[in-house]
């Protein structure tokens, strides 16, 4: 009789596990410890926030991409009485604007990074093979510095040139995890995991 309970009981935590996988929530498995390596240096984070600029076209004249822009800060985020974001006090931002080809939601994915700095050069057909069905993005930064009121108007950016972004749960309670080089040269890994505000 005990091991027909055990065997009920482990069934029902398989049913569990997969169901959680197949949903969209955050895989408990994946260790968080909400912050960043940059550089040798951990940047801490204490809260996370997304910008949802709806959909954007990569080639062709339809919308192509869902596009979110993501920020992870040890800081504050500096609003307007309707809530958008106007500047970030605090210590350290790590930005990416993510594109999804689903154009409904930011799917759970890794995105990759990819250049876009000779796009302008490329037929419609050579942007269509360069982005189309792809999680990627064009576009992400660091900033790191000892305090400031105005993180986003006056601190410098550190560009990424490669690496990856993962995101997994759904919104607005994300998994962020970061696999980042900058231009110069630098690293920057580590995640968050928590709620992230809409901005």
């Amino acid at each position: 009789m005990k091991i027909k309970v055990l065997q009920f009981l482990l069934i029902g935590l398989v049913i569990f596990i997969s169901s959680c996988e197949k949903d969209g929530t955050i895989n408990p498995e994946v260790l968080t410890n909400n912050k960043v390596e940059y550089n040798g240096e951990n940047l801490s984070i204490n809260a996370a926030g997304f910008v949802d600029y709806n959909l954007r076209s990569f080639y062709g004249n339809a919308p192509t991409h869902k596009n979110v822009d993501f920020y992870t800060i040890d800081g504050t985020f500096i609003t307007s009485k309707t809530g958008s974001l106007l500047d970030i006090s605090g210590k350290s931002v790590v930005f990416a604007e993510l594109n999804s080809p689903n154009l409904d939601m930011i799917e759970t994915a890794t995105y990759n990074y990819i250049n876009d700095s000779k796009d302008s050069g490329l037929t419609d057909t050579e942007l269509s093979a360069k982005y189309s069905g792809k999680y990627f993005f064009t576009n992400a930064y660091v900033i790191s510095s000892s305090q400031s009121s105005s993180l986003l108007t006056f601190s410098q950016n550190i560009d990424v040139v490669s690496g990856t972004v993962k995101i997994s749960g759904s919104k607005p309670n994300y998994l962020i995890t970061y696999d980042l080089v900058l231009e110069n040269g630098k690293t920057l890994k580590g995640n968050y995991a928590g709620i992230f505000q809409s901005l």
